[in-house]
């Protein structure tokens, strides 16, 4: 999710031999979606987060034939992509965390090269540009989830780990604190192992972790609903409230919507095509539905003004107060325009 409330879509799989190199960028407030620039290589089970600016670092994955170290960042403000310095290890499905200084701590993940579930992790410093190996994690994890704790530390909970007497992999029943002082991991229990879940913190009171399996491989598959709490004051863990148990999912995508909500979508083959929103509805807020919205910011070739259902009247000034172009419409056109800083102007009838 971008900054000024656009979704971006980033690679992924088709389902059959493609990994794809394709973005795309969705409107919610328009409802419309719109190609975004093509990736350096296409991609799957690789991670993305936007940063303390804005950008977003897109990193790792699978290609078809090999694990990933490439990294990219998005420009929003140009819509342009760039590549950036590689990691150090090629993984897929690793947990990525912006820390409360705006470094970027990834860890574990999934690479057959280097042992199949890793310990390792590094950490990605976006104003120098550059990755740095860190404390490895006690636990090989991948498909685990992370999350930036308001002390500063990151919480790791869950992954798969293989067990070759079953022949499946397992979801690990242990959680990790990375201290980013002393780089160092601490190791905490869980109730239960859990793999392809996520989590967030929907109340402000602690986080829970959301869905999940257990067991995948040979036929054997047993999912979660939102199933644990963390607790950061006694860092420990415990069940989830029932209110926000659901349908048994994991493979999902998951967003939260600032609220005090989250939408989760998709999953397993059981779950394709639905949804369902989580959290307590007295934290909920109706949107002010002529609340003038105009994004991106800053622009490059168009902008959207946006005045709940009513096509808004704007004038564009630049910054002595000079008209430089006036329209009725959601879409303002800015190709002809020489770069600068202007104002817009936005009239309704209410």
């Amino acid at each position: 999710s971008l900054f000024d409330g656009r979704v971006m879509v980033i690679g992924g799989w088709d389902g059959n031999l493609t990994n794809l190199a394709s973005t795309e960028i969705y409107f919610p407030v328009i409802d419309e979606w719109e190609a975004g620039p093509s990736l350096a290589i296409g991609r799957s089970n690789h991670r993305s987060i936007v940063l303390d600016d804005g950008r977003i670092l897109i990193a790792g994955g699978y290609d078809g034939s090999a694990d990933l170290s490439v990294c990219e960042i998005y420009h929003p403000a140009f819509g342009t992509l760039e590549s950036v310095a590689s990691m150090n290890v090629a993984r897929s499905s690793f947990s990525m965390v912006t820390m409360a200084d705006g470094r970027v701590l990834v860890s574990g993940g999934f690479n057959p090269m280097e042992g199949f579930q890793l310990l390792s992790c590094e950490i990605y410093d976006p104003i120098e540009n550059t990755w740095t190996m860190t404390g490895n994690m006690d636990f090989m994890r991948d498909n685990h989830a992370g999350f930036l704790l308001d002390n500063g530390q990151v919480l790791v909970t869950g992954g798969r780990t293989y067990n070759p007497d079953l022949n499946l992999f397992e979801g690990i029943a242990f959680a990790e604190l990375f201290n980013p002082t002393t780089e160092l991991w601490e190791t905490l229990s869980m109730p239960f192992g859990v793999s392809y879940h996520s989590m967030f913190d929907i109340t402000g009171a602690g986080v829970s972790t959301l869905g999940g399996t257990n067991q995948t491989g040979d036929g054997v598959t047993t999912t979660y609903s939102a199933a644990m709490w963390y607790d950061p004051d006694f860092q420990g863990f415990s069940p989830a409230p029932e209110e926000w148990e659901d349908e048994n999912r994991y493979r999902y995508a998951a967003c939260a919507l600032g609220d005090g909500t989250v939408v989760v979508t998709g999953g397993d083959e059981a779950e394709v095509g639905t949804a369902i929103r989580l959290g307590l509805s007295d934290a909920i807020e109706e949107p002010n539905a002529f609340e003038i919205q105009i994004f991106p910011n800053p622009a490059v070739d168009k902008v959207l003004v946006v005045a709940g259902q009513e096509t808004p009247q704007w004038r564009l000034m630049n910054m002595s107060g000079q008209t430089i172009k006036t329209g009725k419409s959601t879409l303002v056109e800015l190709q002809e325009i020489v770069n600068g800083t202007y104002l817009i102007e936005v009239k309704t009838s209410k």
